[in-house]
Parts: structure tokens; C-alpha cells; sequence
């Protein structure tokens, strides 16, 4: 909430209503109303012809909890702005610092407040937009992803926005592009009612995605949205899908970031990108051979996706032989396994009394299974 204000208010008149609030406070018992004040002097110097209650637009923020929901909607005279509750934490109203981009004005360095939002509605015509907003242009809200509220968009404006990401999505700014990504989560996690269409469109752009910020907000709601359809008609599409993004961009590196190589990958593999599966393999034979490797990323869940059973017994034999401390580290990966018979096997084992297994890596053998891939879940449901 400061990192929004600091945005919101400017860097130069937070750091003077901090520096205020220091020098005043010093060796003192204080209170928010302290700030508050400390705050508004700051902005009174710095902005005497731009009257603003900055208590006014604080006090929700520390005195409610939860965060809310704003929707941005087209209408025929410019933008309808509501705001919500996210999730049941609150039913108050927020005063919410405004900030955006359009197609027309792709400014992204500007993270103050153009408006506040202090109602549940606003209608805002396109004269009194600081920022020029054509018939057909995109429009970003929270800019940088300083704002401390989750975004949504009417269809419309979704169309705009996946159409910049596909045909020229640097126009926006890249913290924003993974905002995107981290709130379909957001909206898979409280039952927003958004069409997956729109998240699948936006996984689409990734095949031109190269920034790591992306990828990584990404990754979860992928994983979400892959689980969500396990035991489903939708789940081989799905797969299908990511292997056509995936194929083009296997192999790309980051700049020397690690992770985004990982998500890669894992999806590519998971899909079904030979090259993926076939390198993976390959790794996996070079450590069962020579007993390590200089792959710098992850291998074993990727290579047991493709590894033939002779290959995952003899790492599952390993494991089995080490104590437990040790085991568990060489154990994972295996429950990555598409073949029906070795997921089978590998839940007979974890109900074997007869094996040196704890009651905790029984249990963990189970939820590893049924979590990893549609395959592994569907076998542990009918085993159960």
C-alpha cells in the first residue's frame, strides 16, 4: 500500500511527507492520522493548485481489509469504471488512485494518479481523459502494477488488449503484460466469471514473449488452468495447444535468467515437444551411466515423462536403497511417469509395509502422483 502511494502521490512528495513524518514523529507515539498529515503538508507545497484530501484517499486502505476489483468497461462516450469487492474480506469502498495507458498515449513511465476512484461507479468521457483513447484502441489500467487492486476488463477491451499482445505487445509495458497473466489466477482463485478464451488467447502471444517477468507470472496460472481440465474432453486440446506454442520456442534463452528456460521446458515436454523429451531422456542416461551431468536445468520429471520402464526402475531401485533423508530428493520426478503400469507400481509401494518407507513419504507418493499430470491423477482415482 506505501509502494502504491509512493506511485500515486509521486516519489517527491512521498518522500517529503515521509521525511515529515520522521522529523516530527522523532522520539513520539504515532498514529496513521500522523502520516495522513505529515502527507498532505507535502502535497499542499508541491501541488498548491491541486487540491486533494490525502487522508481521505488513505484512511480506507489502512483502516479496511482486502483489496478490490476494478472493472473497466467501453462505452459510447468513453470508460465506465466500477469497483468491487475481491473476494468476501469487504464490502466499503476504497478510494483508488488511477492510473493508465492507451493505444493512443502508450506512456508507461507516469505512475501517478490521473483520477481517484472513490465510488462504486465513475463514468469518465473521452474529453475528460488526460489521455487520448481512439475508437479502436487497448487500454492498460495500474500502470507498472503499482496499484493495489486486481483489473478486469469488459470483452471488448480483452479483444484490444490480446490483439496488442499478439501483434505488437512490447506497446505494453512488460510489468503490465505478466499482470495480465498473475490476474487470471487471481480470477480462477474467486470464480470471476471470465471466458478461459481470453486466458488462452493471452497464452497465445507467448510465443512471441521473450521478457522473463512474463514467463514467470505466467507459470502458475498455466499450471492452474492445465489442472482444472485434468479428467476432462478439453485436456488433450489443451495439451495439443500448448505443444503448437511451445514447439517454435523450445530452446530459447532468457538473458541468462534461469527460470523462464525451466517453465519452458516443463511445458514443452508435458505437451509432448519431441526435441524436449528427447534431451530430457538423454540427460537421464547420462546420469544413470556416469552418475551426474552438467545440464544446468531440471531433467528428472521431464526425462521420466519419456523414460521406459527399465530406465525408471533403475532410479526408483536407487532411491529405495538410500535413507530416508536422501530418498526423498532421489525419488522425485519418478511420480512424472505417463506409463500406467510404473504409476500403478509406484502406489503399490507406498501401501507396502514391507518397504522401509515412512508413513509420511506414503502419503506424500500419493498427493506427488495425483498432482503431477492428468495421467497420474486419473490412476490414483481409480486406484483409490
Amino acid at each position: 500500500m506505501l509502494r502504491m502511494f509512493q506511485a500515486a502521490l509521486t516519489e517527491e512528495v512521498f518522500l517529503l511527507g515521509v521525511k515529515n513524518y520522521l522529523n516530527e514523529m522523532k522520539l513520539k507515539s504515532a498514529t496513521p492520522e500522523d502520516l495522513y498529515e505529515a502527507m498532505q503538508r507535502a502535497w499542499d507545497e508541491i501541488n498548491p493548485q491541486r487540491p486533494l484530501d490525502v487522508a481521505q484517499m488513505m484512511r480506507p486502505w489502512f483502516d479496511q481489509p482486502g483489496i478490490p476489483l476494478v472493472t473497466v468497461s467501453r462505452t459510447s462516450s468513453g470508460l465506465r469504471l466500477t469497483q468491487e469487492e475481491f473476494g468476501p474480506s469487504h464490502t466499503d469502498i476504497f478510494n483508488i488512485p488511477i492510473s493508465y495507458a492507451t493505444a493512443s498515449t502508450q506512456n508507461f513511465d507516469d505512475t501517478s494518479a490521473e483520477f481517484w476512484l472513490t465510488t462504486n461507479e465513475m463514468e469518465i468521457s473521452r474529453e475528460d481523459l488526460a489521455k487520448e483513447l481512439g475508437d479502436n484502441d487497448w487500454v492498460i489500467f495500474n500502470i507498472r502494477d503499482t496499484g493495489y487492486y486486481v483489473t478486469n476488463y469488459d470483452d471488448e477491451l480483452w479483444r484490444l488488449i490480446i490483439g496488442a499482445l499478439v501483434n505488437d505487445h512490447e506497446a505494453i509495458h512488460f510489468l503490465n503484460r505478466g499482470t495480465l497473466f498473475a490476474d487470471f489466477q487471481r480470477f480462477i482463485q474467486q470464480n470471476i466469471d471470465i471466458s478461459p478464451t481470453i486466458f488462452l488467447e493471452m497464452v497465445d502471444s507467448l510465443k512471441l514473449e521473450k521478457h522473463p517477468h512474463v514467463w514467470i507470472r505466467a507459470e502458475r496460472p498455466l499450471w492452474t488452468f492445465e489442472a482444472l481440465t485434468r479428467g476432462t474432453d478439453s485436456h488433450p486440446l489443451l495439451l495439443t495447444f500448448l505443444q503448437g506454442i511451445m514447439t517454435p520456442i523450445y530452446g530459447r534463452t532468457f538473458d541468462e535468467e534461469r527460470w523462464p528456460v525451466e517453465i519452458v521446458n516443463r511445458f514443452s515436454c508435458l505437451s509432448g515437444v519431441q526435441a524436449c523429451l528427447d534431451n530430457a531422456l538423454s540427460v537421464l542416461h547420462e546420469v544413470m551411466e556416469t552418475g551426474s551431468t552438467s545440464y544446468p536445468f531440471s531433467y528428472r520429471c521431464n526425462g521420466f515423462l519419456a523414460a521406459d520402464e527399465a530406465t525408471w526402475m533403475h532410479f526408483f531401485d536407487e532411491a529405495m536403497a538410500l535413507d530416508s533423508s536422501r530418498r526423498r530428493f532421489e525419488k522425485w520426478g519418478l511420480e512424472c511417469t505417463q506409463n500406467k503400469k510404473l504409476q500403478e507400481f509406484f502406489l503399490d509401494q507406498a501401501l507396502n509395509t514391507s518397504n522401509n518407507l515412512s508413513s509420511f513419504e506414503r502419503g506424500d507418493m500419493f498427493s506427488a502422483l495425483s498432482s503431477e499430470n492428468h495421467m497420474g491423477w486419473e490412476t490414483v482415482i481409480e486406484f483409490i
